[in-house]
């Protein structure tokens, strides 16, 4: 599964020239802010922060942002996070610029051209107080440049990610359409929205069905802890591996069901 990235929105950073009197908002802006990537970090525990080439040493007053948000941050926390922050470069070969306001926003434009999320300091009666961005996506066509308006996922406080969280939890995850999530020996593993007991999954047969219509199970087997719970024991060694392998993303699953929705799946590992 592909790690997710959030984009920084450069201009929401703090201005070249900072006046003093500001130092008290930028500080809880930026406490705000990091306490949102910290939520998010739940839902998504590898996430990092890419910021665009020289947007982090860039001075903002008589400091560059790395100092003012250690600064604000404080040592412990400010250490939290460097292990996060990567450069990203502004590349010529994008096909798609995003503009707000007539700037454009290289931040943004990542974040849009990979689904991903734009994070911003949280200013006061600004733009960046919203869940979502709407720019425009400039794109060149030929010797002609289409532009048409473009949403960009963001956050930039507390309330932005929890109005995600569903979002950045099913990050670079698969949801099925059906119930099947693997398979083992050509026969469907699957798992039932709103089924009941232990966390669990089947292992079952289309060509046979039940007189409810479901493919008939050949064994099911807990997955919190590895149990067989019906069925013959010639399918233990390769569910237990299978099962092992997977553990977290199939209690992820189970709870999307209990909640009446689809799994994920779980591509390119049958058995």
């Amino acid at each position: 599964m592909k790690s997710l990235v959030l984009y920084f929105n450069e201009l929401s950073a703090p201005p070249g020239g900072m006046p003093p009197e500001l130092e008290a908002d930028w500080k809880t802006w930026t406490l705000e802010l990091f306490a949102c990537l910290q939520q998010v970090s739940r839902h998504q525990p590898d996430v990092t922060m890419a910021l665009p080439t020289g947007h982090w040493h860039e001075l903002c007053g008589a400091k560059p942002l790395s100092a003012w948000v250690r600064e604000w941050l404080g040592r412990t926390e400010y250490q939290r996070l460097l292990p996060r922050l990567r450069n990203v470069c502004p590349m010529d070969s994008l096909d798609t610029d995003v503009y707000f306001n007539n700037q454009k926003a290289v931040g943004l434009s990542f974040s849009h051209l990979v689904g991903s999320w734009a994070f911003s300091f949280p200013v006061a009666n600004s733009d960046w107080l919203s869940s979502s961005i709407t720019a425009s996506a400039c794109r060149l066509e030929g010797e002609d440049i289409a532009e048409q308006a473009c949403e960009i996922q963001h956050v930039a406080n507390c309330a932005h990610a929890t109005r995600w969280q569903q979002n950045l939890v099913d990050w670079g995850r698969g949801l099925t359409e059906g119930n099947t999530i693997g398979e083992l020996a050509n026969y469907p593993i699957q798992m039932y929205p709103l089924d009941h007991g232990y966390p669990h999954v089947h292992l079952v047969d289309p060509q046979r069905l039940t007189p409810t219509g479901r493919p008939k199970t050949l064994a099911k087997y807990r997955i919190d802890r590895f149990e067989r719970m019906e069925g013959p024991p010639s399918w233990d060694n390769d569910m237990r591996s299978w099962i092992e392998r997977h553990t977290k993303l199939l209690l992820s699953s189970w709870g999307r069901c209990q909640r009446g929705q689809h799994p994920y799946r779980i591509m390119g590992d049958g058995l």
